[in-house]
């Protein structure tokens, strides 16, 4: 969040957004700061039984781009922590696993909610997530998705 540069952010919760004012907002040579907060764009997160996990980042992401419904939604960089090289490509330090607040089925159980609903096309980088996907498409008997 410190690095990038004329994008919009989004942010889980006041707590992230405070997080991102704490190190972007008081630094005006990297342009202004366009962000928002999901939990406060409506209930997408919350229409869902979680129990006591709460959706990824990235979770949080494809619920609010499903949400602002575009003609095409492109999705990468979910693996699911499933990718063979780990959690970033030549890091053996970090650990590719969730954490505690989070859990592998309530994720995808989440992502694909959403995605159901989704009217346009989806396109899906990465062969871990766009796997489920089919998956779920098949015991679902719709097919949507392509990979690149």
């Amino acid at each position: 969040m410190r690095v990038v540069r004329n994008t919009v952010i989004g942010v889980q919760g006041e707590i992230a957004e405070k997080s991102l004012l704490m190190t972007r907002g008081l630094t005006p040579l990297k342009g202004r700061l366009r962000c928002f907060v999901v939990d406060r764009m409506g209930d997408y997160l919350h229409d869902f039984d979680w129990g006591p996990y709460r959706p990824t980042n990235g979770a949080s992401m494809i619920a609010m781009a499903v949400a602002l419904q575009p003609s095409r939604l492109i999705i990468g960089g979910i693996d699911l922590f499933q990718h063979p090289e780990g959690s970033y490509p030549g890091d053996q330090r970090t650990v590719n696993a969730y954490t505690p607040a989070h859990t592998l089925d309530k994720e995808l159980a989440f992502l694909f909610s959403h995605l159901d609903r989704f009217d346009g096309e989806i396109i899906i980088v990465g062969e871990v997530l766009e796997r489920a996907w089919r998956n779920h498409q098949r015991a679902d008997g719709t097919v949507k998705a392509t990979v690149e």
